[in-house]
């Protein structure tokens, strides 16, 4: 069943990775240019329902989608206690994490993430 197309984003990731990816591509001479954005989204979400989603969210981008690359962060294992004789009736986890890196035309950019 396809996902609410708000409610597969959960944020756009700008790490330096990222930025540099984001530019690395454009403009290049004798070569296709396209652009990279890393997105976080839903751990259910597929690769169609991001596409669906920023095809809708943003329609500059509709059928200008080249792929799709998606990858799962699994979360850590914490300790949250200060003590070491607290620690084993204290056990956490953090958060895991699916990313989105989305790849597009060259000529094609969303103005939402390029920032000011």
């Amino acid at each position: 069943m396809a996902m609410d197309p708000y409610k597969v984003f959960q944020r756009p990731l700008m790490t330096e990775k990222s930025t540099i990816q984001k530019d690395k591509y454009r403009e290049r001479l004798g070569a296709e240019s396209y652009v990279k954005y890393t997105l976080e989204v839903d751990m259910r979400a597929t690769k169609q329902d991001i596409r669906r989603a920023i095809e809708t969210l943003f329609p500059e981008t509709e059928g200008q989608i080249i792929k799709i690359n998606t990858m799962r962060k699994q979360g850590k294992r914490r300790d949250s206690g200060r003590l070491s004789r607290f620690r084993r009736f204290r056990p956490g986890r953090s958060a895991g994490q699916k990313k989105a890196i989305v790849t597009l035309r060259g000529n094609v950019t969303i103005t939402q993430f390029e920032g000011a």
